[in-house]
């Protein structure tokens, strides 16, 4: 044999050897006894009760009138007719929403159509 072949031939044994040695390592870590594992601490909890006397009036008000309790609230998110118009505006500026200049000539119209009410 040469130095080569003897040199991979090692190496090859102790690289088996070590994925062995750890395949059984790590099957007997899975296999420990639960007293090896570590006890988990037990959460204290402090027990405190629900009080209900700040929801009471709200849910008698949604039991006598469902609609009023439900538009009593503001919706938390408040349009700004600003932001509607910009992105009504970005929105007529794409693409898909003009027609082509060859669909214009076929038609014939130059200017809006006659099916669509004037803006």
């Amino acid at each position: 044999m040469l130095d080569g072949d003897l040199l991979i031939l090692t190496t090859q044994a102790l690289l088996c050897l070590a994925v062995l040695t750890g395949g059984i390592a790590f099957l007997l870590w899975l296999r420990r006894p639960r007293s090896l594992r570590g006890k988990r601490q037990e959460i204290q909890w402090a027990g405190t009760a629900f009080d209900a006397s700040r929801v009471t009036p709200r849910i008698e008000r949604l039991r006598q009138d469902p609609i009023g309790a439900l538009h009593s609230r503001p919706h938390p998110l408040r349009h700004a007719p600003a932001l509607l118009a910009a992105a009504r505006q970005s929105i007529c500026h794409l693409a898909y929403f003009h027609d082509s200049a060859a669909t214009v000539e076929a038609r014939g119209d130059v200017g809006p159509r006659a099916d669509r009410p004037a803006a």
